[in-house]
C-alpha cells in the first residue's frame, strides 16, 4: 500500500537491499539515506542523522508495507497546537488551574 502524505507529514521508505542490510530514504529526498543491519536500525539512523528534516514535534508514526517482502513505509505526523487550551497546556477555570484534558498538559495534539 502506498500512502500519500499531506505537506506537513514526512514519508520514509525502508527497503531490504541484502539479507542483512536495509536502506531508509526520505521519499521527498531519495538521495538522503541511511543503511542499517535491520529495518529499525536504518529508520532510526536516518532520523538521528537528519533531524532537521523531521516535522517539528513528531507525534505519531504509521507503518505500512510488508517486512517479509523487504519494503516498509513510515509516515511521520507532526503534533499541532491544542485547540482546547490554545497550546498553553492548562485549563484556567474560575477557581482552579489544571492540566488540559485534551493534550494532557503538553499543549500539543496529534490530529
Amino acid at each position: 500500500m502506498t500512502v500519500t502524505p499531506d505537506t506537513s507529514e514526512i514519508l520514509v521508505g525502508v527497503e531490504r537491499i541484502r539479507h542483512d542490510e536495509w536502506v531508509a530514504r526520505f521519499e521527498n529526498a531519495p538521495d538522503v539515506q541511511f543503511v542499517g543491519h535491520s529495518a529499525e536500525a536504518a529508520f532510526q539512523g536516518l532520523l538521528d542523522q537528519h533531524q532537521e528534516r523531521l516535522p517539528e514535534n513528531c507525534g505519531r508514526v504509521e507503518i505500512n508495507g510488508d517486512y517479509h517482502r523487504g519494503h516498509l513505509q513510515f509516515l511521520l505526523f507532526p503534533r499541532h497546537r491544542c485547540t482546547d487550551c490554545g497550546g498553553r497546556g492548562q485549563y484556567v477555570g474560575l477557581i482552579h488551574v489544571e492540566p488540559c484534558q485534551a493534550c494532557r498538559g503538553s499543549g500539543l495534539v496529534v490530529p
